[in-house]
């Protein structure tokens, strides 16, 4: 699920740079998974930009501490988007590896979004 999103440059100055993902652990904690920076068009970047500012707040709303570099420059969000993201594999610190985004899910609720084994 998307729960955050981290400034862009140059074309993409006015939407964002990726996507901060998080899954739901057993016990219902949210935690990160990495983050998305591929995949993306100009259509897919302005319009998820415009939801994810209806939904922005000012602290993570992650259980754990997020990847320094993305805490200092993230813009948070409630987890209510669920996105679908292609990867290779899971990193042994269980961050995906090349991820990719595909598409915004409508089907599945945050809830049900696991981390991914």
């Amino acid at each position: 699920m998307i729960v955050g999103a981290v400034p862009g440059n140059g074309a993409n100055t006015a939407t964002f740079g990726g996507l901060v993902l998080a899954g739901c652990t057993l016990d219902g904690r949210l935690r990160c998974i990495g983050g998305a920076r591929a995949g993306f068009t100009a259509a897919s970047r302005r319009s998820i930009r415009a939801a994810l500012d209806k939904v922005r707040r000012e602290t993570s709303p992650l259980d754990g501490s997020p990847p320094t570099a993305v805490a200092r420059t993230a813009c948070w969000v409630e987890p209510v988007f669920v996105a679908d993201i292609e990867y290779r594999e899971i990193s042994g610190d269980g961050l995906l590896r090349h991820p990719s985004f595909r598409w915004i899910r409508t089907g599945k609720t945050p809830g049900e979004i696991g981390i991914p084994s």
